[in-house]
């Protein structure tokens, strides 16, 4: 049965939108206040780093000085426990941010845990940063329960940490119309209170990562606990949330639901909320009685569900992904899909289609349905479907976070990390070399023997700015001096120049031209295998484990 939420709105003003994966080179975080940075009680901050291809190596940098230098096998995820001091104090300006860099694409989760109690936060990669952010009403007005607890001392509700990335940074916020400007240094940490005048926005001159947190939230009566969770940029809200009734997860805990848009929103063509007007600050509004799963609008808008000790970001439907990471060394016992109607039986947990007698359940008259999935706790698990983007939450004890996005476009073999092509590779080396070297790209060196290759190659190779020699899979047999390609495919064609091959005394291997010249490009030519060029290296499919690596 469907619980009615709270939405709380926020009218502010935002430019568009675009889709984002949650895996990149570099990450940049924060472990808040739990409780108090001064409990007794032994606090663990932990990071959960997973490669998405081999051989990728990763460090971790807190307050500058490295913590961890390690290379990772395709799939693996890399536990890292954290030594105190890591934890933020009281103070308004910190140098103690983690920095986590790597070679090739990484996941990380952070995970902050005070006894049994943890609280999980995907991290979004710099790239998926924005510079500026809105903060969600936490504060309902006079008389009203405040959405994450009590204040504390200093009269704060909650805390804004704002981290600075790599460059020097001006970073302005509102406070309902009125501007506090701050210089940060890079990867320096700034933390504003939120009180009953609460920052309204935020705007940097470079992009920033801003988290939204409590250090003792509310749970029951004489309990509480951390929250977390990492704003959207404006550049990632949506205009259709899917908001399944499975969130509603426990007696006491009716979620609220804080909507946050630019303007008068207007959902599901008959809902509106708001003034209709454009506002530069932050106006709040009580809307009872919504009972829908499904919130459309032809505004964008951001959705941030709280319930007792738990806030999170959700996911709008543009930010959908085709494919999702659970990683291993972690407490995640069930998953949330949400999926077309059409295309639920589609679903994919590891190598196994979810069984047929999952429940799916409509949203609303809607063409969405969702699920739960019940998942072995601590083992790598994949979520994917071969066709359609899907969304995907997991569930960590009581609370409900948003899935690890692994690829946002769907492929029938898996998680398709990087497509087939074709590539003219930046090293330069013998024939023998460059054979080795597209090896070790996942690729191999070009063969071409169908016209089906050569269209292929007029579409992605031509028109260089300037004549170039490369090398491709052609060779010359020491014994009769017949020409063959390394894939062992038959030679079908032929692009030799006028007067090429040329005599087999000392050139056994070929190369091609690449040139504006249409007589000229794509023609082939004899070399000494010891001649130093660029290979064109034909890259495979790049697909992400679905299995854990052993």
């Amino acid at each position: 049965m469907w619980v009615t939420p709270v939405i709380l709105i926020c009218l502010i003003c935002l430019p568009r939108v675009f889709c984002i994966e949650n895996k990149g080179k570099l990450f940049i975080t924060a472990f808040p206040e739990n409780v108090a940075f001064y409990d007794p009680v032994p606090h663990e901050h932990i990071l959960l780093l997973t490669a998405v291809t081999g051989n990728t190596h990763v460090s971790i940098c807190v307050a500058s000085v490295e913590k961890l230098s390690k290379t990772l096998k395709a799939a693996a995820t890399e536990m890292v426990t954290l030594e105190t001091p890591v934890e933020l104090d009281r103070s308004q300006f910190s140098q103690n941010s983690v920095v986590i860099r790597s070679t090739k694409d990484i996941t990380v989760l952070a995970k902050s845990k005070r006894n049994d109690i943890e609280q999980l936060l995907v991290l979004q990669p710099v790239n998926s940063l924005g510079s500026l952010y809105y903060i969600p009403t936490l504060g309902l007005g006079e008389g009203s329960q405040n959405l994450l607890g009590y204040k504390d001392f200093y009269g704060a509700r909650g805390k804004i940490v704002i981290i600075n990335s790599e460059k020097k940074n001006t970073v302005k916020v509102n406070f309902n119309g009125e501007n506090s400007k701050q210089e940060l240094e890079p990867f320096w940490v700034f933390q504003v209170n939120v009180s009953d005048s609460l920052p309204v926005s935020i705007t940097a001159q470079h992009d920033i990562v801003v988290l939204l947190t409590h250090p003792c939230s509310n749970t029951t009566i004489c309990q509480c606990q951390m929250v977390v969770t990492q704003l959207r940029p404006t550049n990632t809200w949506g205009t259709t949330f899917v908001v399944p009734s499975a969130f509603n997860n426990t007696a006491d805990s009716t979620p609220h639901l804080i909507v946050t848009s630019d303007q008068g929103v207007t959902f599901n063509s008959t809902l509106q909320i708001g003034t209709g007007t454009n506002s530069p600050y932050s106006v709040s509004h009580l809307v009872y009685d919504l009972k829908t799963q499904y919130l459309n609008s032809s505004k964008h808008f951001s959705v941030t569900l709280i319930q007792p000790g738990h806030i999170s970001e959700l996911t709008p439907v543009s930010s959908f992904s085709a494919c999702y990471l659970l990683p291993e060394k972690t407490s995640i016992s069930k998953a949330l899909v949400i999926a077309p109607t059409l295309n639920v039986s589609q679903v994919y947990v590891g190598k196994d289609q979810i069984s047929s007698e999952v429940e799916w359940k409509t949203v609303d008259s809607q063409p969405y349905s969702w699920a739960m999935i019940d998942l072995p706790s601590g083992e790598h698990r994949v979520i994917w479907h071969p066709s359609t983007k899907i969304g995907v939450y997991v569930k960590d004890g009581e609370n409900w976070s948003e899935a690890i996005s692994i690829t946002t476009e769907p492929a029938l073999q898996g998680c398709l990390l990087d497509r087939a092509r074709y590539s003219v590779m930046d090293q330069s080396g013998t024939w023998a070399e460059m054979v080795g070297h597209c090896q070790q790209e996942n690729g191999e060196l070009l063969s071409i023997n169908n016209e089906g290759i050569l269209r292929e190659l007029s579409q992605s190779l031509s028109n260089p700015s300037k004549q170039e020699e490369v090398w491709v899979g052609l060779r010359r047999r020491l014994l009769n001096g017949e020409w063959y390609w390394l894939n062992k495919q038959p030679m079908n064609i032929t692009k030799w120049f006028q007067g090429q091959p040329g005599s087999s005394e000392d050139k056994f291997c070929a190369s091609m031209s690449l040139s504006s010249d249409n007589n000229e490009n794509f023609r082939w030519m004899s070399r000494s295998c010891c001649h130093v060029l660029k290979p064109v290296c034909y890259k495979h499919n790049v697909y992400f484990p679905l299995a854990a690596p052993t």
